[in-house]
């Protein structure tokens, strides 16, 4: 028909090239599912179909999203003049739609907060019977801190502050009612700051579980070393010695790849490869060439020479490397790499100023004297 309803589209099946089995004959490829129908329709379509459910869940989720944002979208067209996202309407419009939103796909799809907790928390150590309250004890919260946050908008009053800090504390109460000691410890693990900074290093550095807990360690030892108010010279001083320990337990040369692949230097390149093509070659060309750069202002600026000729010979390391970028790439592509702050750190250079590898693998100026 020329309804919603009727219309189709090709779904592939769950379990990839091992296929499905549908009404008792494997289906290798695809089902075939309403599109456009409500959400209700499309989950029993899917499961008539024998799609798996976690693949349901994705295209549930989805229509709900989409009937709810159409029902925002023809408000927002009736109000055009007044729904921003900076107005405190746009917010709280958007979090009651995922309110709505949340309480039909518990009611399409069962009770799906566990999930929620468990894509961020170790629950390895939590009895299967204590899960599910579990999980509700971290939705019911969260729904009720977002409210807050949507009721803030871009102004927040020293009230919100206290009933935020007021339902963080319930929580608390109510997750220790329900969990043992170390149960609880396991479960707000990943609330630690020092797990979410070694969360950062672990994506940045590619580290394995071990090598992430061991940096947890590390990092509470500095926090525990430190102190709440540590002067700034203090917590320089922890910082680097963290660095150096970090470079010690993975290695340095892994520690300056990876740190490498995190700068702009390398990222606004590797952005220029995929759209003009050239090869690696040139691509490790220009990152050699980068090195021996950021070396030899190292050694100018530790050098004998007077400030003022420090300043000139810098310039000219600066020219040199820029030309040398340019023989690589060609002008265009340069152009367009530096325009896009690849290497920026050479118009300090230019401007009579050094550079220098901070351990954390950032460039940053320093002044010749």
């Amino acid at each position: 028909g020329a309804g919603a309803a009727g219309q189709a589209a090709a779904l592939p099946v769950a379990g990839g090239a091992a296929g499905a089995r549908v009404g008792g004959e494997r289906k290798d490829t695809v089902a075939v599912a309403p599109v456009g129908a409500d959400p209700r329709a499309l989950r029993d379509a899917l499961r008539a179909a024998g799609v798996d459910e976690a693949f349901i869940r994705q295209f549930v989720n989805s229509a709900v999203w989409s009937k709810h944002q159409r029902n925002d979208i023809e408000k927002r067209r009736s109000e055009w003049w007044k729904q921003s996202p900076l107005s405190s309407s746009f917010s709280i419009a958007s979090a009651a739609t995922r309110k709505a939103v949340d309480a039909e796909l518990r009611e399409l799809l069962g009770d799906t907060r566990l999930d929620e907790v468990m894509r961020t928390r170790q629950l390895a150590g939590v009895p299967e019977e204590k899960r599910a309250a579990l999980g509700r004890i971290f939705s019911d919260y969260g729904e009720m801190m977002s409210g807050i946050y949507a009721e803030m908008g871009n102004f927040q009053m020293p009230e919100d502050q206290k009933r935020l800090e007021l339902l963080k504390a319930e929580r608390e109460r109510d997750l220790k009612a329900l969990l043992s000691p170390a149960e609880y410890e396991q479960v707000m693990f990943s609330e630690l700051p020092e797990v979410q900074r070694a969360q950062l290093l672990a994506g940045q550095l590619d580290l394995t579980e071990a090598e992430f807990r061991e940096v947890v360690r590390m990092r509470r030892e500095v926090a525990e070393r430190l102190g709440a108010n540590a002067s700034t010279q203090a917590t320089n001083d922890a910082e680097k010695r963290f660095d150096e320990a970090l470079a010690a337990m993975i290695g340095r040369e892994r520690m300056e790849e990876q740190q490498l692949r995190q700068s702009r230097d390398y990222t606004v390149l590797a952005k220029a490869r995929e759209r003009l093509g050239f090869s690696e070659e040139v691509f490790a060309g220009v990152l050699t060439r980068r090195s021996q750069a950021l070396a030899e202002a190292a050694e100018i600026q530790a050098g004998a020479m007077t400030a003022v000729d420090k300043r000139k010979a810098l310039k000219v390391l600066a020219a040199d490397l820029k030309a040398g970028v340019e023989q690589q790439l060609g002008a265009a592509a340069a152009q367009g790499y530096f325009m896009q702050n690849g290497m920026s750190w050479l118009r300090e250079l230019n401007r009579g100023y050094g550079v220098r590898v901070t351990s954390g693998g950032w460039v940053e100026t320093v002044e010749i004297k």
